[in-house]
C-alpha cells in the first residue's frame, strides 16, 4: 500500500501512528457470522475453517438443506465438545462488515482454497484504487491489515 505524503500528513495527526487494536466481531444480527463456537458446559472455543471440517465434527446437528451460513440457521449448527462432550454452540458475533471489504481482493479468488498463483504474480490488493480520504480509516486500513496478517506486506 502506498500513501501520497501530501495527502497522509494533511491531518496533523498521523492516523497509522495512533490506530488501536481492531476488534473484528460486533453484537449484531446482520454480517458474516462469526466461525467460533463455544461449549455450552466448559467454555471451550473452537474456530471453524470450513463447512466440511464443521459436518466432521462428533455430534455434528441441525444441518438443513439447502446449506444456508446465515444467521439464524447457522446458529443452529452443534457439535459436541472435545474436552468435556457438552454441546458446542456458535457464538452470536458476527465479523465486522470493514474486515469483509477488506478480504474481498483474497476471497473473490478463493484464496486459500484455490487460485493461489492470482495473489502471488503482483494483483493483490489492485493495480490502483482511487477513493476518498475517509476510506483510509476503513477500507485501506482493513486492506492493510488483512495483507500484514495474511502476507506480511
Amino acid at each position: 500500500m502506498t500513501f501520497s505524503k501530501d495527502v497522509l500528513f494533511r491531518n496533523p495527526v498521523n492516523k497509522l501512528e495512533n490506530n488501536v487494536d481492531w476488534a473484528f466481531s460486533r453484537e449484531r444480527y446482520w454480517g458474516t457470522p462469526l466461525p467460533i463456537w463455544r461449549c455450552q458446559s466448559c467454555s471451550h472455543p473452537e474456530c471453524i475453517g470450513s463447512v466440511k471440517e464443521l459436518e466432521n465434527k462428533a455430534g455434528f446437528a441441525g444441518l438443513k438443506e439447502p446449506l444456508d451460513l446465515h444467521r439464524p440457521f447457522v446458529d443452529e449448527l452443534t457439535f459436541d465438545c472435545p474436552q468435556c462432550g457438552g454441546r458446542m454452540r456458535r457464538v452470536a458475533e458476527v465479523i465486522d462488515c470493514w474486515f469483509d471489504s477488506g478480504a474481498m481482493p483474497i476471497a473473490q479468488w478463493h484464496y486459500p482454497f484455490e487460485n493461489d498463483s492470482l495473489l502471488k504474480d503482483g494483483r493483490f490488493p489492485a493495480d490502483y484504487i482511487c477513493e476518498a480520504v475517509d476510506q483510509t480509516r476503513g477500507w485501506f486500513y482493513s486492506l492493510h491489515a488483512i495483507s500484514t496478517l495474511l502476507f506480511n506486506r
